[in-house]
């Protein structure tokens, strides 16, 4: 899905569904209305260059933050344990 400043679309997803953005322009406004309380710590993410996700960025060679950078792969989680009652 592609979003910027002229449509002013948005995009909804549900809890617990993987997501992430690539800023192609020179600068970007990003807002989050989250369903509950943020927790530091309960968040997680993957690799943004996963393989097994084949997932086809615009920009090739981005500039990417030391946490996205340190990422593990999908198949590195136990998701039944970070998803466990």
């Amino acid at each position: 899905v592609e979003l910027d400043g002229r449509t002013q679309q948005q995009l909804v997803l549900p809890p617990h569904v993987a997501h992430g953005f690539q800023v192609v322009s020179a600068t970007a406004d990003i807002a989050y209305l989250h369903s509950q309380a943020y927790v530091p710590g309960d968040d997680l993410a993957f690799a943004w260059n996963d393989p097994d996700l084949d997932l086809a960025w615009p920009l090739a060679d981005p500039i990417i933050s030391d946490r996205d950078a340190l990422a593990p792969r999908v198949a590195e989680v136990d998701l039944d344990a970070v998803f466990a009652p």
